[in-house]
């Protein structure tokens, strides 16, 4: 079979990526992804192999049955989880820095995608003039879109730079970890 020239090069495998991505700790049958994804057998059987021949999922055979599941030590995964994240997040980050004058970046285990489906998104808002509350109203909308908790710690960027000094272990892996959304 031959690969394609980019994992990224045909919006079925895109849509199928995605799926494992963020279904990552799951098993599936051949059946339920071409209920849930929407793809012909055909089409389905093509890209899942695909996606054995590049180690992007996983698979074992009980019985007559396959099993399919994202193989989350691959690197590539990884990348991709994080791209996905990045973009489920990226317009309300934006609106959010936008109306609050603030900046923000996503840290923890979904900007090392890490992540798991029942995993919460931790946001960083460093902005003068934020509060909390603003905050919320915001991201309700954003958390019943995704389908996940998000987390937020808010600093004036005064207290970011505090915290190198205050609590330098957290301060250390947020900015080991973080990527700006906005």
């Amino acid at each position: 079979m031959k690969l394609p020239d980019s994992i990224m090069s045909d919006k079925n495998l895109i849509r199928l990526q995605y799926f494992f991505s963020t279904n990552s700790t799951k098993k599936f049958t051949h059946a339920q992804i071409k209920k849930i994804v929407k793809l012909s057998k055909i089409t389905l059987t093509k890209w899942l192999d695909i996606l054995i021949d590049v180690d992007f999922i996983k698979y074992e055979q009980i019985g007559r049955t396959y099993l399919f599941w994202a193989n989350s030590d691959n690197s590539v995964v990884k990348q991709v989880k994080i791209l996905f994240n990045v973009e489920n997040l990226y317009g309300s980050a934006k609106e959010i820095a936008s109306k609050l004058e603030c900046e923000v970046y996503i840290f923890g285990s979904a900007a090392r995608g890490e992540d798991t489906e029942s995993s919460d998104i931790d946001l960083l808002i460093i902005g003068d003039r934020v509060a909390g509350n603003a905050v919320n109203a915001e991201l309700a909308s954003l958390e019943k879109l995704i389908e996940r908790k998000i987390t937020f710690q808010i600093f004036t960027k005064l207290e970011w730079a505090q915290a190198a000094r205050k609590d330098k272990p957290f301060y250390e892996r947020v900015e080991k970890d973080k990527i700006r959304l906005a």
